[in-house]
């Protein structure tokens, strides 16, 4: 019996992620309305500062700043638990959700 009940949890939770999946979708392609924005977007992973990602991106500070601000209160974005919860991080790549992203150079 236990194991039909963790079998059908286990369906459930796989259909709640997959649901879930598109609605973030759905969102994001609305929040990111530039490949300006979904570059910001992805490099801010939690470990990257505003001044990097300044240095890799074609946005100011305050643009970033601000983003960073508008994708926290739409809860597409979360502060890092490093550096003091100063930087933030998306919520998930937009690979993992399927959106393309124009390339970009990879900056390490």
């Amino acid at each position: 019996m236990l194991e039909r009940i963790a079998g059908a949890v286990e369906e459930q939770v796989r259909w709640t992620r997959f649901l879930g999946i598109i609605q973030l979708k759905s969102v994001l392609e609305q929040a990111l309305k530039s490949d300006d924005d979904k570059t910001v977007y992805e490099l801010s992973d939690g470990e990257r500062s505003i001044r990097d990602i300044e240095k890799m991106a074609s946005a100011s500070r305050s643009r970033i700043a601000s983003l960073w601000a508008k994708w926290h209160r739409m809860h597409i974005m979360e502060r890092s638990n490093k550096y003091g919860g100063k930087r933030m991080k998306h919520l998930c790549s937009l690979a993992e959700v399927g959106i393309e992203q124009s390339p970009m150079e990879e900056f390490e």
